[in-house]
């Protein structure tokens, strides 16, 4: 109930506010609201644009197990570079496909 909140806060563009409730949720271990905030110093929303401090809050989500979704992966790709960004189940399969056509030639 605690992550709803900050949506709605989200959406009526009260930035410090959201600010304020998606560290509260990340702090509860809730890995969206960590991601949450890194966005919000991405995209520089309540709070100065700072891609360093976006960054440190995306690896902080992606260690506690967020799966990002396109959007998001836009947005890790140009915060922490093409590599950074984790695959998606079809990349990897495609990756997989592409190595054993290699290994069988």
């Amino acid at each position: 109930m605690l992550f709803l909140y900050p949506d709605s806060i989200y959406k009526n563009a009260d930035y410090d506010e959201a600010l304020k409730y998606y560290k509260l949720a990340s702090e509860y271990g809730n890995n969206a609201g960590t991601f949450a905030v890194g966005e919000l110093y991405y995209l520089g929303l309540g709070v100065d644009q700072d891609l360093e401090e976006a960054a440190k809050w995306y690896l902080q989500a992606l260690d506690e197990g967020y799966e990002p979704d396109e959007e998001d992966r836009k947005h890790l790709k140009e915060v922490l570079g093409e590599d950074a960004a984790p695959q998606t189940e079809l990349e990897t399969e495609q990756e997989n496909t592409l190595v054993r056509r290699a290994d069988d030639k």
